[in-house]
């Protein structure tokens, strides 16, 4: 084992426990020591999220209101404010839930067509910048690149789109509140959004994310899939309808399976097999029954994946990531590379990471596909360039969810 590897497994935070008791005790410990609020208003129409949307709440508010604004403000009732402040987040996670479950089918979109081409636009940007022979350094590479397609005053403009957002979240009888707003914007813009913009734009994280997500796949036993498995994929309850007005068209497809091949390169290896399949699906999309059926069926697959459970487990995951004794706020990457050598080590381990996995999946079978995805991961080099990519990809979320905006 290298000492990238050693000093990896060494940083590894032991994560505190998620478990139904453990956080009702967390949450009440902080947000109700003296058991006066014995109910705490719902947050969202599932309780195994509200439980981890509380304990992420109740460690913010211990570090950022009971140390900070309390302090500062000079504010003697505690119990009162804290108070106040559950009700404004109880407001706000409804609010959003609402806003999501409204526009479930352009989130459908934004997944299916937006998501895609902004990730295979950035692609294209980045290679385009590649090509330039003038480029003598990675320095230079990243002003040019911001030059051509940075965004002005980013932090600036980040703090606008939360006002902006925050005006739609509170409720009115709060919009005056100087301290609710503060504090929410706080909370949102430099707290949770610019902490997680930073520390997920550090390439090796990214890196380390995307080999976990192959490693997660490689682990992953094989499933009999039964009879009834197989019938149950074509029953489609109503619930999971598309209207008329939001289905995808198959031109929709296009940016999906722009990046599929970019990962893939399918259309290079078997052109005409490609081409036979993409004529033949445009064909049976014709079809209304065809179409409808797709269009539910591509609803119903992603809102059974993103159940309860996963979205609880995100949360609690975010929770291990800001607060990893769930205590005071550290939100720093577990590992950190000292040098270039350990920057490349954890490049090189996360390239055979994927390539083991593309090889599971049957989608690669030549060692060729090496350099491919060695040029994929370069694409995420730099940190700078990166933060343009998230940013973009939580602005066309944010146009989803906040179309006013």
């Amino acid at each position: 084992m290298s000492i990238t590897q050693k000093r990896i497994i060494r940083g590894r935070r032991i994560k505190p426990s998620d478990d139904t008791e453990y956080l009702q005790q967390l949450t009440k410990n902080i947000l109700s020591p003296n058991n006066k609020l014995k109910d705490f208003p719902s947050l969202t129409s599932s309780n195994k999220i509200d439980l981890s949307l509380y304990a992420l709440f109740s460690l913010l508010i211990k570090n950022f209101i009971i140390s900070w604004y309390v302090e500062s403000l000079k504010l003697n009732n505690i119990e009162e404010f804290i108070n106040e402040l559950i009700f404004l987040f109880a407001h706000i996670c409804r609010n959003i839930q609402g806003r999501i479950n409204e526009k479930f089918d352009s989130f459908i979109k934004l997944l299916i067509i937006d998501l895609p081409y902004v990730i295979n636009n950035h692609i294209a940007k980045f290679n385009e910048i590649e090509k330039l022979q003038v480029i003598d350094n990675n320095e230079e590479f990243v002003k040019i690149f911001l030059d051509n397609y940075g965004i002005d005053h980013i932090d600036e403009y980040r703090l606008l789109l939360i006002e902006s957002i925050i005006k739609l979240l509170l409720p009115n009888e709060n919009t005056e509140s100087e301290i609710s707003k503060d504090f929410i914007i706080s909370l949102f813009d430099g707290i949770i959004m610019g902490n997680l913009i930073k520390n997920f734009s550090q390439n090796y994280v990214i890196w380390e994310i995307i080999g976990k997500l192959c490693d997660n796949n490689n682990d992953e036993k094989k499933k009999d899939t039964s009879k009834r498995d197989l019938i149950k994929l074509f029953i489609i309850d109503d619930k999971y309808n598309v209207k008329p007005n939001n289905w995808l068209q198959f031109t929709d497809f296009s940016p999906i399976l722009q990046l599929i091949n970019i990962i893939t390169l399918c259309d290079n290896k078997f052109p005409l097999i490609m081409i036979i399949i993409k004529i033949f699906i445009q064909w049976i999309m014709e079809f209304t029954i065809i179409k409808k059926f797709i269009n539910n069926f591509i609803k119903k697959n992603i809102i059974e994946s993103l159940n309860d459970e996963k979205i609880s487990k995100i949360i609690n995951e975010l929770r291990h990531l800001m607060f990893p004794n769930d205590d005071k706020f550290d939100m720093k990457p577990r590992f950190i590379p000292n040098n270039e050598d350990e920057l490349n080590e954890i490049f090189e381990m996360n390239i055979k990471k994927i390539l083991k996995f593309l090889k599971n999946k049957s989608i690669i079978n030549n060692n060729e596909e090496e350099v491919r995805v060695n040029n994929l991961l370069k694409l995420f080099k730099y940190q700078e360039i990166n933060e343009i990519l998230i940013q973009n990809l939580i602005d066309i979320l944010i146009k989803c969810i906040f179309p006013e905006i």
